[in-house]
């Protein structure tokens, strides 16, 4: 599955083209990576940070991701999926491959 994400990636490096929204790339690296900083997972994005912002945003909202302040620095936000967003992701992860994406 990484290799997938990585395939895409080249592939707008080639064309110029934007393949992967800013959600698929949030989305893609919580679900590989598990709770992160909001600034870790801006940096696994292509997204402005204004960009990511609203993202992170309109998908906390709709309840795809939920978000926690750090134990060690208030200011930190950790965001993850959602628990049935994690669990309806693995489902089909496994239904369509076979397998879990591994992490990178």
């Amino acid at each position: 599955m990484v290799r997938l994400f990585e395939f895409l990636r080249s592939c707008e490096k080639e064309t110029g083209t934007r393949l992967v929204t800013f959600d698929f790339e949030i989305i893609f690296f919580l679900y590989l990576h598990g709770p992160s900083p909001s600034m870790t997972v801006l940096q696994a994005t292509n997204a402005s940070l204004a960009a990511f912002v609203k993202a992170l945003k309109r998908l906390t909202e709709e309840g795809l991701l939920v978000v926690e302040q750090g134990t060690m620095d208030r200011r930190i936000r950790n965001y993850d999926l959602a628990p049935d967003i994690r669990a309806k992701l693995t489902e089909n992860f496994t239904r369509l491959f076979g397998e879990l994406p591994t992490k990178s």
